[in-house]
């Protein structure tokens, strides 16, 4: 009875991360940053404690549940051994980690984009909070890395316009309807 709860709860937090994974390819607007990590966080735990419950006897649900459980120790192991081992491991675990907040005030937020160790810096993302949702308004790309001095970051939203200030330089333009 309990292992049924448990594999319901997992797929629900599941079939929720999808849909707001849909939503948000659809229309740009997501979970905020919190709840999105706190979903991420009961989805995982809910992976790990599944694995005892169907380890044996050892199926395909057992196989699923065990990259919850399995994966990290494997992944700890593994950079302990040899860094990149366990680099590449724990990588399959980036998902889980949430978006850096770069500068927010009462209306937006930057956050830094996350793209793996390989990835090109400089790469931002401009959201508008709305409370428990955030829309994104778009892409920022930019050759000073904006977390260094985030207090030169201005944001002025005129009436049709959108500008994003460093440094006395526009680094960001949207109109607006």
């Amino acid at each position: 009875m309990l292992k049924k709860k448990i594999l319901l709860i997992h797929l629900s937090i599941l079939g929720l991360l999808f849909l707001n994974l849909l939503f948000f390819s659809v229309s740009g607007i997501t979970l905020n940053n919190t709840v999105k990590l706190s979903i991420k966080i009961a989805f995982f735990i809910s992976g790990f404690i599944a694995f005892f419950f169907y380890l044996k006897p050892f199926t395909k649900l057992s196989l699923y549940f065990s990259y919850f459980t399995i994966g990290p120790i494997i992944g700890f192991l593994g950079w302990l051994a040899d860094g990149i081992m366990g680099a590449i491991v724990i990588s399959f675990y980036f998902w889980i980690l949430p978006n850096l907040e770069v500068y927010f005030n009462n209306d937006y937020i930057i956050y830094s984009k996350t793209g793996g160790p390989l990835s090109a810096g400089g790469q931002y993302e401009l959201y508008e909070k709305l409370g428990l949702f955030e829309n994104r308004i778009g892409k920022i790309q930019s050759n000073d890395i904006l977390e260094e001095n985030p207090n030169d970051i201005k944001i002025i939203h005129k009436k049709h316009e959108l500008l994003i200030y460093h440094k006395d330089t526009i680094i960001f333009t949207k109109y607006l309807n």
